[in-house]
């Protein structure tokens, strides 16, 4: 085959150099934003594992959970203790009320990495000598899943 020869196929069409470039720019922010958007879907587990903890899973049953205690370690790790407060500022365990192992699951995909998308929702309350900071995650905000993180028909369903 010759140089000048027409290869065999058709060719394709691109994308203009504008439409890449946005294509481009919007990639590399869902990509940024993954680490917030995962840390933010996290917090929601934990306020679900909370409610199943003291309701025994029955979803949506009563329960009086308003905060619950994470550290962050100076590793970059967060850990939840199982410690909460009720509405009326009482503290408790949650190991009193049922197994809290499955929380850790949730916490580990939590760190000094994806912080921005997790501390919104906590309140500090203690610098520890050691670098520790303990957070009160606020369970009611978290359980409240922004709209661009939940699908389409379950966003209509929330209206």
């Amino acid at each position: 085959m010759s140089p000048m020869t027409e290869p065999p196929f058709t060719s394709y069409d691109l994308p203009d150099a504008r439409t890449l470039y946005r294509a481009r720019v919007a990639a590399y922010r869902t990509r940024a934003e993954a680490p917030d958007r995962l840390a933010r879907v996290m917090c929601a587990h934990l306020a679900a594992a909370v409610c199943d903890i003291l309701t025994g899973s029955t979803f949506r049953g009563p329960f009086d959970a308003r905060w619950l205690e994470m550290t962050l370690h100076p590793s970059g790790g967060v850990v939840v203790s199982g410690r909460y407060w009720t509405h009326a500022g009482e503290c408790r365990d949650l190991a009193d009320a049922g197994d809290t192992f499955g929380m850790g699951e949730w916490a580990d995909e939590l760190g000094a990495w994806n912080r921005d998308g997790w501390s919104p929702l906590c309140t500090a309350t203690d610098v520890g000598h050691d670098g520790t900071i303990t957070y009160r995650l606020d369970l009611a905000r978290a359980a409240e899943l922004p709209e661009v993180l939940v699908e389409p028909d379950q966003a209509a369903e929330r209206r």
